[in-house]
């Protein structure tokens, strides 16, 4: 077993060593063939006299992780199991309960069951602690273990045991396991002065269904302009993301190209729907966790003067990675080109194996549209407003840490069920003592020198974890959205804009 273990290992190494010395490498093949064979002795060696049994195919899929991980952070081994779990996050869909879950002191916890899944219907709460599944105690499991229980195929029940505050003892619940599609759009309503809002949290496959569908509900809410918020937006599937810019742009408009290795340009993307959406004022918003696809949307359009870009400069996810399949089952993802915005800029910002970022030189771009606008870049995209968020102070952060505000509203929300607010100086004295009890002092605190800023945000995450309580996720998304700076400056500049000219009018006015 461990020699046919040892064999397969070469053959993967000898795969991947043939893809990577290619044609135009063919001079460094005699040295690299040295470098195989060492590998294999030293593979042998390990087998044959390490202090303990190791299993090879353990070694060889670390090494395979190790020699990917030296080139960027988006190149990497996936093994079957691996390659399913991806699938499902792209795929948008899978077998399950529908909640969305954390762990709370050691114990996994509900955050927000998913509306018209079995974990819905069956009543699970937000804040509720799953302390059993199947019997067995949760305490200590890890986030991964607690997915793999509850997930299975649809049609297929699972027991867990609940305990919900303000309930002396656990109850037991069976629910049956459905298919579970993960929505991409999380929210979508009306703001203000007929501004639309929309919240896409990934591309994945009907995407754009979602958006254009959401769009359309707006307008017969009598939306007439709109903002399409990319914070926080991972990114997925290439052609999702130009159908959602194809939602805004006429046909044939460039969307993204890419270039591979020598400098050639490998594919385009264009637009191809004449129903696009008509010249709508639009905002988009992004921040540092707005990457890949959410990237080639917001590029596209900020080329092509169809949106003004509000918040912080993008995460910079602009490589294509294409997936090759290996002798064990496993797959490879190994970037092979980069993408380009319509006016040329490389959306890729480059990364040393820490992650952290690379400085590159400072390009000028020209955008395609109507306005010609001079662009900076030194990859990924700068927003066209700069709106930053206040920085987590040491107090939030370790309120955060210790996930105070969400267990404190558990037990405040069981205290007091009514939907009446209580005055927020009497919550925020008794999240103080509560937090106070689980190791966080605020008066410890007192020396900072914009306390009363950080205390109000402090009530402001409070009422929207009270909020989403008593009232639901909708009311508790229009609360935030109202106290979110970012969002605020999308709606001040729209509300004085009434055509997408003048939207750029006002927007150039307030840098």
């Amino acid at each position: 077993m461990k020699n046919k273990k040892f064999i397969l290992g070469l053959l993967i190494f000898l795969s991947i060593f043939s893809l990577w010395i290619g044609k135009n490498l063919l001079a460094s093949t005699k040295h690299s063939i040295i470098y195989l064979r060492a590998f294999g002795q030293a593979l042998n060696i390990v087998q044959r006299y390490y202090v303990e049994e190791v299993e090879t195919d353990e070694l060889v899929k670390n090494a395979l992780n190790g020699m990917l991980q030296k080139l960027d952070p988006y190149s990497v081994y996936f093994d079957e199991e691996e390659w399913k779990d991806f699938n499902v996050n792209i795929e948008g869909e899978f077998g399950g309960i529908g909640i969305r879950i954390d762990i709370v002191d050691d114990y996994p916890t509900v955050i927000a069951p998913i509306e018209g899944t079995p974990a819905y219907r069956a009543g699970l709460m937000s804040g509720d602690r799953i302390i059993k599944i199947e019997g067995k105690s949760t305490k200590g499991i890890k986030i991964d273990e607690v997915v793999k229980k509850l997930r299975g195929d649809p049609g297929t029940k699972v027991n867990i045991t609940i305990a919900r505050e303000g309930i002396d003892t656990t109850f037991d619940i069976t629910i049956t396991r459905d298919i579970i599609h993960i929505k991409s759009v999380s929210f979508a309503g009306v703001l203000d002065d007929h501004i639309g809002y929309v919240k896409l949290v990934s591309f994945s496959e009907n995407s754009s269904d979602e958006v254009r569908k959401a769009i359309d509900s707006l307008k017969d809410l009598g939306v007439k302009k709109l903002i399409l918020d990319l914070r926080g937006n991972p990114g997925g599937l290439l052609s999702e993301a130009a159908l959602v810019s194809d939602i805004f742009l006429p046909s044939g408009r460039l969307i993204v190209y890419t270039k591979g290795r020598y400098g050639e340009e490998l594919s385009e993307l264009r637009s191809k729907d004449d129903e696009d959406i008509d010249n709508m004022p639009l905002v988009i918003l992004i921040n540092g966790g707005t990457a890949s696809a959410s990237e080639i949307v917001s590029g596209a359009l900020q080329d092509w003067d169809r949106a003004v870009i509000v918040g912080t400069p993008s995460f910079g996810k602009g490589s294509v990675q294409r997936v090759f399949p290996l002798e064990d089952g496993g797959k490879m993802k190994l970037t092979t080109a980069y993408w380009y915005t319509p006016s040329g800029r490389c959306i890729n910002k480059k990364r040393n194996i820490e992650g952290e970022e690379i400085e590159a030189e400072e390009k000028i771009f020209t955008t395609k549209g109507f306005l010609k606008r001079k662009i900076k870049s030194r990859g990924g995209i700068d927003p066209d407003i700069k709106v930053e968020l206040p920085k987590l102070s040491k107090l939030e952060t370790k309120l955060f840490l210790k996930q105070l505000f969400f267990s404190f509203t558990n037990n405040y929300v069981a205290n007091y069920p009514e939907t009446k607010d209580r005055d927020t100086s009497f919550v925020l004295e008794e999240f103080y003592k509560y937090a106070k009890e689980h190791g966080v002092d605020h008066e410890e605190y007192s020396y900072l020198k914009n306390i009363n800023e950080i205390e109000e945000r402090i009530k402001k995450y409070l009422y929207e974890e009270i909020i989403r309580r008593r009232k639901g996720e909708t009311a508790k998304y229009i609360y935030a959205l109202k106290r979110d700076p970012q969002v605020q400056k999308a709606v001040e500049i729209l509300k004085k804009s009434n055509s997408l000219r003048s939207l750029f009018r006002v927007a150039l006015k307030s840098k």
